[in-house]
């Protein structure tokens, strides 16, 4: 839960900092330039990067959580798969782009909903399918989640579909919101299998 809390501290500073902006800061300037320079601007290979956070990618993410999820009937870690992206996204879109009011090209822009997006959806499918997995492999496939989510922020900067702040903001939201859903999940998967189960209504001890 603390990484989680130091994501929405990170979130709200770096968002407080470029509340209602209509430009890039100089921070932006800088990795973008670079980005260009690397990957080029809005060329097909920085298209390409952008590819984890497209739906035609994010949509079969969730639907093989799912599957495999209800495959070994983990129910509330399908539930999980959709419920995190979906509170992620609306979260984004109906209350942290109005509230911070960050623009791009007259768009709101602050957290990135690409990255919020994908990112969630990524972490959900990396924590369920890594559940069983000796703790070596789940630090590994965490490392490739950074690394992903780097190469699809490259990839949005270099499309000029975002600034590189944004993209930021929307990773620290997609884990600051997935992390807590996931501990809660498991939480309660934990108590209802320790439940006992109810007694026998139509048997009698004698």
């Amino acid at each position: 839960m603390f990484v989680a809390l130091a994501c929405w501290v990170l979130a709200a500073l770096v968002g407080a900092w470029y509340a209602g902006d209509h430009q890039p800061g100089r921070l932006d300037n800088t990795i973008a330039d670079v980005v260009h320079r690397v990957v080029g601007e809005q060329g097909m290979f920085a298209r390409f990067l952008t590819g984890p956070t497209h739906p035609i990618v994010v949509y079969p993410v969730i639907a093989l959580v799912i599957g495999i999820a209800v495959f070994q009937r983990w129910w509330e870690r399908a539930v999980l798969a959709v419920a995190a992206p979906g509170a992620c996204v609306v979260l984004t879109e109906l209350l942290f782009k109005p509230l911070v009011g960050r623009t791009d090209q007259g768009v709101l822009s602050y957290p990135s909903g690409h990255t919020v997006s994908a990112v969630a959806a990524l972490t959900v499918a990396a924590l369920v399918v890594s559940v069983d997995w000796p703790a070596v492999y789940r630090v590994a496939i965490m490392i490739l989640l950074l690394v992903v989510s780097f190469v699809l922020a490259v990839g949005l900067v270099g499309m000029d579909y975002h600034y590189a702040t944004d993209t930021v903001g929307g990773f620290l939201v997609a884990l600051g919101v997935t992390l807590p859903l996931t501990v809660a999940t498991d939480r309660f998967s934990e108590r209802r299998q320790a439940a006992p189960e109810p007694a026998d209504v139509h048997s009698t001890a004698w």
